[in-house]
């Protein structure tokens, strides 16, 4: 009785469901562009790629940019700023974004007074544009 007890608990465990797998995690790649706003062809400066979950792309504090990001459901416009010094040295620089939050189009533009104002008022995600 042992044997046929262990053979049925053998099949039962054999075609018991296996749980579905999980869809991956929606996709996020965005590019990062700073331009010179003094000039009138907006050359670009700087560039750079950011991926999230996990971070990764050309972005030098890849992971602060995606905590950041998180934070604001990647609505860069609600970035709070980091509050740093910066200088009244008027050149100003455009940031443009482009690409997908976890799935989602982005689209943002805006223009800084200079690129440490970038970087503050985008709570760091624009970072890579103070060695430029």
């Amino acid at each position: 009785m042992p044997q046929l007890i262990n053979l049925i608990l053998g099949i039962l465990l054999c075609t018991a469901p296996t749980p579905a797998p999980q869809p991956p995690a929606p996709h996020t790649a965005l590019v990062l562009n700073l331009r010179d706003a003094t000039e009138p062809n907006r050359p670009l400066l700087d560039t750079v790629t950011l991926r999230c979950d996990p971070p990764g792309g050309t972005h030098p504090d890849a992971a602060w940019a995606c905590a950041k990001l998180r934070e604001v459901n990647g609505d860069l416009a609600r970035l709070r700023p980091l509050g740093g010094p910066c200088t009244f040295i008027y050149q100003p620089v455009i940031v443009e974004v482009h690409g997908t939050w976890r799935g989602h189009p982005v689209q943002f533009l805006a223009t800084y007074e200079n690129r440490c104002v970038a970087r503050d008022r985008s709570a760091g995600v624009f970072r890579f544009a103070e060695h430029s």
